[in-house]
C-alpha cells in the first residue's frame, strides 16, 4: 500500500507537469523515418539488456518464445514442410533468432520490419541459419500489398500492437495471412505499475492511447473472434542495475529510460526525466545481493 501510494502520487505529480509541456516533436502512429536514427539507438539499448535476459534460465523472453514454440510443427503433424512463420515487427530479430534455432524441420521465415535500420540489423541476425530461409520485408505491415505474401502456419506479433492505432484492421490484416488451420499468437503486456507511466506518455507522444492485453480481449469480443488467453508464467524481470547505479547519466542508460517509458525525453524538461526515473526506482524491488530489477507481465493471445 505505501509503495502504491507512492506510485500514485509521483504519476500526480508528472501528469501536472505534462499538462504544461509540448514535446518536442509529436509521434503519428508510430516512430517516422526522421527519427529512425534515434529510435535504433533506443531499440539496440533495450535489445543489449534483452540479451543478458534471454541467457537466464526461465526468464521472460524464454516465456515468450515457449509459447510461440508451442503452436510449431510439431503442432501440425501431417501439414507439408517447410513450415510457414511470418513475425510481424520482428524488431532487430533477437527473440526469432532463438526460436528458429529450435526447430526441428525446415522452416520458412518472413520477417516484416517497419524501422529500415532495424530490419538491417534483423538481416544480420538471423542469417546462417541451418534449417530457416529467412527474407526480411522493410515496409508497412498495416499499408503494404499482403497479397504478394504465402499464407502461414504461424503469425507472430510480439509487443508489436501498442504502435497500430486500428486494431480492428490489424486482427483482419493477421487473418489475411493465416491459413485456414494457422495459428495467430499475439504477446502483449498486461497493466502494471511500469506500465502506467506508459499510458502517460503514449497518447502524448503518438496521438491515440496505449492498449495493454485486456484492451485487446475487449476488442476481439466486439469483433466475435475467437481466442485463448494464457498469462505467461510471471517469472519475467529486467535486471537495471546498470541504468540505475549510472543514475541514467549514459547515453546508454537513457536511451533505455527512452525506451522503457516510450517517450522521447529529450524534447521535455529535466524535471520530467527525474519524475520518471523516480517512479521507476519506486517501481523496482531489491534482489538478495542488492540488485534492481523491475517485474514484466504479458499474455499470450491465440486467435
Amino acid at each position: 500500500m505505501i509503495m502504491e501510494y507512492k506510485l500514485d502520487s509521483i504519476l500526480l505529480t508528472l501528469e501536472k507537469i505534462l499538462k504544461e509541456v509540448t514535446p518536442g516533436q509529436n509521434l503519428e502512429g508510430g516512430f517516422p523515418e526522421s527519427d529512425d536514427d534515434d529510435y535504433t539507438e533506443k531499440f539496440a539499448a533495450f535489445c543489449e539488456i534483452a540479451k543478458e535476459q534471454i541467457a537466464e534460465k526461465d526468464c521472460y523472453v524464454s516465456n515468450i518464445l515457449e509459447k510461440a514454440l508451442e503452436y510449431h510443427i510439431a503442432k501440425f503433424s501431417g501439414d507439408t514442410v517447410p513450415f510457414n512463420i511470418c513475425s510481424i515487427g520482428c524488431g532487430a530479430g533477437e527473440p526469432d533468432r532463438i526460436m528458429l534455432q529450435n526447430v526441428s524441420d525446415p522452416v520458412n521465415y518472413v520477417g516484416i520490419e517497419i524501422n529500415e535500420k532495424s530490419s538491417h540489423m534483423a538481416k544480420a541476425t538471423l542469417k546462417d541459419l541451418p534449417r530457416a530461409q529467412v527474407t526480411i520485408i522493410n515496409e508497412d505491415f498495416m499499408q503494404m500489398d499482403l497479397t504478394s505474401l504465402p499464407q502461414f502456419d504461424l503469425v507472430l506479433m510480439i509487443h508489436v500492437h501498442y504502435y497500430i492505432k486500428d486494431l480492428k484492421t490489424m486482427f483482419g490484416r493477421l487473418h489475411q495471412l493465416a491459413k485456414e488451420n494457422a495459428k495467430i499468437v499475439i504477446i502483449s503486456e498486461n497493466l502494471t505499475a511500469k506500465q502506467r507511466i506508459v499510458r502517460i506518455f503514449f497518447e502524448k507522444e503518438f496521438k491515440f492511447p496505449f492498449r495493454d492485453s485486456q484492451d485487446l480481449l475487449q476488442v476481439l469480443d466486439e469483433m466475435g473472434v475467437s481466442y485463448t488467453s494464457e498469462a505467461l508464467p510471471n517469472k519475467g524481470v529486467w535486471h537495471l542495475d546498470r541504468c540505475f547505479k549510472e543514475d541514467f547519466s549514459s547515453q546508454f542508460s537513457k536511451n533505455v529510460l527512452d525506451f522503457m517509458c516510450q517517450a522521447a525525453l529529450k524534447n521535455y524538461p529535466q524535471e520530467v526525466r527525474d519524475m520518471c526515473v523516480k517512479y521507476l526506482r519506486t517501481c523496482c524491488r531489491k534482489t538478495p545481493d542488492g540488485g534492481l530489477v523491475l517485474d514484466y507481465s504479458a499474455s499470450a493471445i491465440v486467435l
